[in-house]
């Protein structure tokens, strides 16, 4: 299954619920997750037809922006962003 996760609880780490079979549970996201991560969560996915049991649940990440913000929190994203000095396409291999 696929989780929203904010960019607060993804940078600094964070529990959050997961629906599963059996209901909701609480999984740690590890600090510095990025977006797209596989969380793997064994024995928590489909029962097992023949040996009985429950195979893994994996959980997509889904990094979620914030939609609205204030003019302050736009000055202070902004300029967070230019301090920056990275870029994620610099080691795109063809």
């Amino acid at each position: 299954c696929e989780v929203p996760v904010t960019i607060k609880e993804a940078y600094y780490g964070s529990k959050i619920d997961v629906p599963t079979f059996e209901g909701k549970i609480m999984v740690k996201v590890p600090p510095k997750t990025q977006g797209g991560k596989t969380l793997r969560l064994k024995g928590k996915g489909m029962p097992r037809l023949k040996n009985g049991g429950y195979g893994d649940l994996y959980v997509k990440v889904r990094l979620i922006l914030p939609e609205k913000l204030t003019g302050e929190q736009k000055k202070h994203f902004k300029k967070f962003a230019e301090s920056l000095n990275e870029n994620p396409r610099d080691n795109i291999i063809i």
